[in-house]
Order: structure tokens, then C-alpha cells, then sequence
């Protein structure tokens, strides 16, 4: 049995990404602290046009959690959780808590957990009940296999679907309780993953069962699911095509030679990167633009396509001349250039 001691070690060099900063999250968050659990991220779910929302909401959670237990290094991160930066924001987590109340929100936290790796809590409560659940994708159990997507039009399952009506302050902290239970358990044991606890209004747990893998139809991929629409103009260059505007003068081509932006995190570029690359990560693009020439041509880059997809919206808006590299440096190692590592 694991002692104490090692069990305290553990949670405190733990990492826990919580989304949704309403009345569930911040309980949880505050759990998590009150456990000790060593870093704790937040980031609120706020639509379109609310980024404003969720930086002030998850600022102001942050701040009290971190307030009241100072042992545990909480920050909000302000960024709306999407699909095209669910990667980025889950890249440093070992665990993920969605206490969202939307349910494209939890299948873009379910398949960004899927990417990295790593399990997943979700937590959800309205009047007529909760739901708290874990999966990981390596035992090939997740959120949709409690609640799966119907392949012909893309809407979620009834099931899915939040239901008009707020839960009552006993649901809402039962459900809270709960969701921190399943985490700090899967902190100790991923193995632990792949239950189901339902609770009525008043938070009285009911039924209990054991997740099973759905036999709908799935996602082909899960980078068909977190990436996000392509642009409508050719913006994308393959890996092919990025070595030839890499080497114009070999080709004869007259086009002038881009430059990289790779916009991964540090530690993804110590492992694989394109010689001549710009490191500027994603979460910090928008603070540093000003060291990019907007009459220069850029191809952006990441691991697969996701973050780069995204950081072409914001490069574009800003009247940058920028593409990006299609399949990210997967493609480049794949096609191009297998002396650069994978991963």
C-alpha cells in the first residue's frame, strides 16, 4: 500500500487543468487545493464574444483558491477553451476536470484529454439531477462512450443535452464532492477510470455502473474531432511544399523564402523542431507579434496542425501574410525529414 507520505508527494507534484469556473469548478478547485494537489489551472467556457467572461471569471476563482491555500500554484488561463487550443491548454496536465455546462465543451475536453493522454473528470448538474464520470482513452473509456455523438447530423445523444433549470446548492456541492473524489482517485491509480455515479436533485447518489465501450460510430480520428474548420483560401502547405519554399533557389522558384514560426511549447521543441524555426508558443502569440514582420511571408507550425490552425485566424486578422504547415511537424518527419524526431 502506498504510504502517506508518497501519496502526498504525488498529489503535490500534480498538475489538474479545471474547466468551467462556475459554482462546481471552484468548489472542486478548492478541493483539489485543500488536498494538496500542487497546480491547479482554470479556464472558464465562455461562447464566442465572452473571452472577456472567462478571463474574469477564472481570474477572480484563481485568485481565492490561491488565496486561501498559497501551498498550491493556481493560475487562470486566458484563453476560451476551444477545439483548435484544447491541446495546448491540457499539454502540461495530468488530469482534466470538466465542469462545464455544455456539452460540445466536454467532447472538446474529452478529445483534447485523448490527445495528451491523460483522464478525464466530468461533472454536470441542472434541476433534475447530476452526472459525475471519469474515463481515459488508453482503457478505451471516455465521455463518449457515456454519451455518444450520432454519427449522421453530429448532435449529442439526449443524454448529453443539458436540461432547463437550476440544481439546488445540495446537488451542486454532492456533485463537487464527488467529481474531487474521482480525480484525486485517478491521481493515485489511472487504472480507476471508467465509472459512472448519477445523483437526484436533492445530491443523493443513485445509480453507479461501470462504463463500456459504445458501439456507435466514433470519431475517425481524434484529430478530426479537435481541429478545427479549415479556412476557406488555400492557406495550408504541406510538408512537400514547405521544403521546396525552404530551398527556392535549388528549384528555380521565385517565391521568397518564409519564415517559421513554430508556435509549440519550449519543451515540445527540445524534443523535434525545423532548423531556422521562430519559437514563440501559442499562449503567447498575441504579446509577442510585434517581433513579427508583417511584410515577410510566415508559415506557422505545431505537432499536428491544431495550434497552428488557430494562430493562422489570429495572424490573418492581423494582416499577416501567413499559412501554415498542414499535419504540423508530424507530416514533416513523416515526408520530409525523418532524422527530426516524433512523439
Amino acid at each position: 500500500m502506498e504510504s502517506e507520505r508518497s501519496v502526498r508527494e504525488r498529489l503535490s507534484s500534480a498538475s489538474v487543468t479545471v474547466v468551467g469556473a462556475g459554482a462546481i469548478g471552484s468548489r472542486v478547485a478548492t478541493t483539489l487545493a485543500a488536498s494538496g494537489v500542487g497546480t491547479i489551472e482554470i479556464v472558464d467556457d465562455a461562447r464566442d464574444g465572452e473571452t472577456w467572461r472567462a478571463e474574469t471569471v477564472a481570474g477572480a476563482i484563481a485568485a481565492t483558491v490561491a488565496t486561501t491555500h498559497p501551498q498550491t500554484v493556481v493560475r487562470a488561463r486566458p484563453t476560451r477553451l476551444a477545439a483548435g487550443s484544447t491541446f495546448d491548454l491540457l499539454l502540461d496536465a495530468d488530469l482534466v476536470i470538466d465542469a462545464s455546462d455544455d456539452p460540445a465543451t466536454r467532447y472538446a475536453s474529452n478529445d483534447g484529454a485523448a490527445v495528451v493522454s491523460i483522464p478525464m473528470v466530468w461533472a454536470t448538474a441542472d434541476a433534475e439531477g447530476g452526472e459525475i464520470g471519469s474515463g481515459w482513452d488508453e482503457i478505451e473509456l471516455d465521455y463518449r462512450d457515456a454519451h455518444p455523438e450520432h454519427a449522421a447530423d453530429g448532435e449529442p445523444a439526449s443524454g448529453a443535452r443539458r436540461r432547463p433549470g437550476e440544481p439546488s446548492l445540495a446537488l451542486v456541492t454532492a456533485t463537487a464532492a464527488l467529481a474531487s473524489e474521482f480525480a484525486l482517485t485517478l491521481l493515485r491509480d489511472r487504472g480507476t477510470a471508467g465509472l459512472l455515479v448519477l445523483l437526484d436533485r436533492t445530491g443523493t447518489v443513485g445509480e453507479r455502473m461501470l462504463l463500456s465501450r459504445a458501439e456507435q460510430v466514433r470519431p475517425g480520428s481524434i484529430e478530426e474531432v479537435t481541429a478545427p474548420v479549415e479556412h476557406p483560401d488555400d492557406l495550408g502547405v504541406s510538408a512537400v511544399e514547405l521544403a521546396q519554399l525552404l530551398a527556392p533557389e535549388s528549384l528555380g522558384l521565385v517565391e521568397e523564402r518564409p519564415v517559421l514560426l513554430d508556435v509549440r511549447e519550449p519543451a515540445e521543441a527540445e524534443i523535434a523542431r525545423i532548423p531556422g524555426s521562430l519559437l514563440i508558443p501559442f499562449g503567447e502569440l498575441t504579446l509577442r507579434m510585434g517581433e513579427l514582420d508583417p511584410a515577410k511571408p510566415l508559415v506557422v507550425y505545431c505537432h499536428h496542425g491544431i495550434r497552428s490552425d488557430e494562430a493562422l485566424t489570429i495572424l490573418r486578422r492581423q494582416g499577416f501574410a501567413a499559412r501554415h504547415l498542414t499535419g504540423g511537424i508530424e507530416s514533416w518527419s513523416l515526408t520530409v525529414d525523418p532524422a527530426v524526431p516524433r512523439y
